[in-house]
C-alpha cells in the first residue's frame, strides 16, 4: 500500500508518472485478493495506453489475465495472453 501512495504523489508533480500509479494500485488490489477491482483497475489501465504504449505494458497484461483466471474467468484470461 505504501508504494501507491507514494506513486500516487510523484504522479501529481509527474504526469508521467500517473500510469505507474495506477498499475500499484491495480497491483495492490491484486496481491489482496480483490480481484474483481484489480482486473477492473488493469482493464481501466490499458484500455486508455495504446498496445506497449508504456513500459510493463506486458506486466499489465499477465496481471490482468491472473485476476481473470482467479475470478474462474479462464476464457478471459486467455484472450488477454493472446
Amino acid at each position: 500500500r505504501h508504494t501507491s501512495e507514494r506513486m500516487r504523489a510523484l504522479a501529481k508533480t509527474m504526469p508521467t508518472m500517473r500510469v505507474f500509479s495506477s498499475l500499484a494500485d491495480a497491483s495492490h488490489h491484486l496481491l489482496r485478493g480483490e480481484h474483481q477491482r484489480a482486473a477492473d483497475a488493469f482493464t481501466r489501465v490499458l484500455q486508455s495506453h495504446p498496445p506497449r504504449g508504456f513500459l510493463s505494458w506486458f506486466i499489465a497484461n499477465a496481471h490482468l489475465a491472473n485476476a481473470f483466471a482467479q475470478l474462474g474467468q479462464h476464457e478471459r484470461a486467455k484472450q488477454v495472453c493472446s
